[in-house]
C-alpha cells in the first residue's frame, strides 16, 4: 500500500491553494493498489488537471472518471504516461505493440465489465487519454475496455462528451480476446493513433469501436483495428430515445484487419465483416484499408449498410446520407452490401435507407463467395443509393 499513501500525501498537499496543471501518480508494483492511487487521484482532481502514470506498471481495477465541476471542450482532465513525447499527427503518431514497454498500462479489476468507465452527465466526459497501454479484462475479456457513457442515456444533454483517445494501445488477450475496445455512447469523440488487436470472444459479436445509443460527432482517424465480427460497427441496439441516435460521424485514413492466422487456429471469432452501419445520420468513410475477409457468421461482404437492429425500435432514425469513397478492400469474398430495411418485420420503423454515396473504391474480392463488389438488397420505398 506504499503507492496508495505517496498518492494520497500528493494529494494532501495539493490543499486549497493555486491549481498544478500536472500531479503523478506513483506505481511502486503493478497491481490494484496502484489501481486505487489512481482512482483517487481522479476523484480529487480538479477540472484541467493532468495525471502522470508510471511507464511500464499496470494500475489494475475499474477506473471510474465522474462529471467535474468547471469541466469543458478546454478544461479536460488528462491521462497519459509520464515522459511520453507524442510522436506527430498521421501516420507518425500512431503507437503499436512495440511501444508498450514505454507506455503505463491500465487493466480492468477481474470480472468486472470497463477499464475505464466515462460517466454521463451534464458535465460529463471532457477527458484526453493519451500515450497509454489497456489490457484485456481478466479473466475472459468481458465487457469494454474504454466505456464511455452507458448506453442506456435518454437525453442527448447529459451525454458525456469531449473525449480524445489518441496514441494509445488497446490489447485483447490471444487466448480469450476482449468483447470491444470502445464503446462510444457519448458526442463529440476524437480517436486517433489507436492501435486495437485482438478482439474477439468466441461466438458473441465483437468490436474495436462500437456505438449504438449516443455516439454523436465522432471521428476516427490513422489507427489501426482488428477485431473478430465487425471491427468498426454503427448502431444495432435499439435507442432509448429519438435523441440518441448516432450521427456525424467521420472514419478516414484507418487499417481494418483481420489476421488471416485466424482463420487457422481453429477458435471461434464469429467473422462477419469489417465495417458495418446500421443506423445512422451522416457519415463519412474515406480512404481507408480493410483487409482480410471471409465467409463464417456472415457470407463474406467486407461493408455492410444494413439498415436493421437487434430488436424493435420505435427510436430508431435510419440509415442516411453515407459517402463511402476511396477506400481499398482488399482479399474479401464481396464488396459492399446495402439493405433498406430489417428483414424482420417486427425490427421495422418507418425511415430506411436515404443517400447513399459509393465513388472510386478499389475492390480485390478473393475466395469462396458472390465475388460481387456492390450487392443491394430490400431497398424500398425512399432511397437514392
Amino acid at each position: 500500500m506504499k503507492t496508495f499513501a505517496a498518492a494520497l500525501l500528493a494529494l494532501i498537499a495539493w490543499g486549497d491553494g493555486p491549481v498544478r496543471k500536472a500531479i503523478h501518480v506513483p506505481c511502486e508494483t503493478s497491481g490494484p493498489a496502484c489501481g486505487e492511487a489512481l482512482q483517487a487521484a481522479i476523484d480529487r482532481a480538479p477540472a484541467g488537471l493532468t495525471l502522470t502514470l508510471e511507464p511500464g506498471k499496470v494500475y489494475e481495477g475499474t477506473i471510474v472518471i465522474r462529471p467535474k465541476r468547471g469541466a469543458d471542450a478546454e478544461t479536460r482532465l488528462t491521462l497519459t504516461t509520464r515522459g511520453w513525447i507524442d510522436t506527430g499527427r498521421g501516420w507518425d503518431g500512431l503507437v503499436t505493440p512495440a511501444d508498450k514497454p514505454r507506455l503505463a498500462v491500465l487493466r480492468g479489476a477481474p470480472r468486472s465489465n470497463a477499464a475505464i468507465d466515462i460517466r454521463n452527465g451534464p458535465a460529463g466526459g471532457h477527458v484526453d487519454l493519451v500515450g497509454l497501454a489497456f489490457d484485456a479484462t481478466p479473466p475472459a475479456g468481458q465487457g469494454e475496455v474504454i466505456r464511455i457513457g452507458s448506453g442506456k442515456e435518454t437525453s442527448a444533454a447529459n451525454l458525456a462528451r469531449h473525449v480524445s483517445i489518441r496514441q494509445v494501445l488497446i490489447q485483447g488477450s490471444r487466448e480469450f480476446g476482449q468483447k470491444r475496445g470502445i464503446a462510444g455512447n457519448g458526442q463529440d469523440i476524437a480517436i486517433s493513433q489507436v492501435w486495437c488487436e485482438e478482439i474477439f470472444i468466441a461466438g458473441q459479436d465483437t468490436q474495436c469501436i462500437s456505438a449504438w445509443n449516443g455516439g454523436k460527432r465522432v471521428r476516427v482517424d490513422h489507427s489501426y483495428l482488428a477485431a473478430g465480427a465487425e471491427n468498426i460497427l454503427v448502431g444495432g441496439a435499439p435507442t432509448a430515445s429519438a435523441e440518441m441516435h448516432p450521427e456525424d460521424w467521420t472514419i478516414e485514413d484507418n487499417i481494418l484487419h483481420k489476421p488471416l492466422r485466424w482463420k487457422e487456429d481453429g477458435r471461434n471469432r464469429q467473422v462477419k465483416n469489417l465495417f458495418e452501419v446500421k443506423f445512422v445520420h451522416g457519415l463519412v468513410a474515406r480512404r481507408n484499408l480493410l483487409v482480410n475477409n471471409w465467409s463464417s457468421a456472415q457470407d463474406g461482404k467486407a461493408i455492410l449498410l444494413h439498415y436493421t437492429t437487434n430488436g424493435p425500435c420505435p427510436h430508431c432514425g435510419g440509415l442516411r446520407d453515407v459517402v463511402l469513397e476511396d477506400n481499398v478492400i482488399l482479399n474479401s469474398p464481396g464488396g459492399i452490401s446495402f439493405q433498406g430495411y430489417s428483414y424482420q418485420a417486427s425490427h421495422r420503423s418507418g425511415e430506411k435507407l436515404l443517400r447513399a454515396t459509393v465513388r472510386n473504391n478499389y475492390f480485390v474480392l478473393t475466395g469462396a463467395g458472390s465475388h460481387r463488389a456492390i450487392a443491394i438488397g430490400n431497398v424500398l420505398g425512399r432511397h437514392d443509393i
